[in-house]
């Protein structure tokens, strides 16, 4: 008796699970399984950017000194996608912080 209650428990939580899971997808939303088997195609905002600051070895803080913000704002700013406009000149000041560090260390 106390089997079948468990294994009718087990079935009903299984069903919701996939139901669930069925519902992320449907939407959009993913499930923390598939963010760590690395499922999920998201493309980051400002892609460019971030693989410059990468690049260049210059800092989140470092932009967000230059642009007079905080690195919080930076970073939420850096959630979705800017105007081009703000993306050049966030482009410019990564290259102008670079030139800056390369010049200091070559001095």
């Amino acid at each position: 008796m106390i089997l079948a209650l468990i294994s009718r428990f087990l079935k009903q939580q299984t069903s919701r699970r996939l139901a669930t899971n069925a519902i992320r997808s449907a939407v959009g939303v993913s499930t923390s399984a598939q963010k760590r088997k690395g499922k999920m195609n998201m493309a980051k905002a400002n892609l460019i950017i971030r693989e410059e600051l990468k690049e260049r070895g210059v800092r989140h803080w470092e932009l967000a000194h230059e642009l007079g913000v905080s690195e919080q704002t930076l970073v939420r700013w850096l959630r979705f996608e800017l105007s081009d406009d703000k993306q050049l000149d966030m482009l410019t000041k990564v290259e102008a912080i670079a030139k800056r560090k390369e010049n200091a260390i070559n001095d």
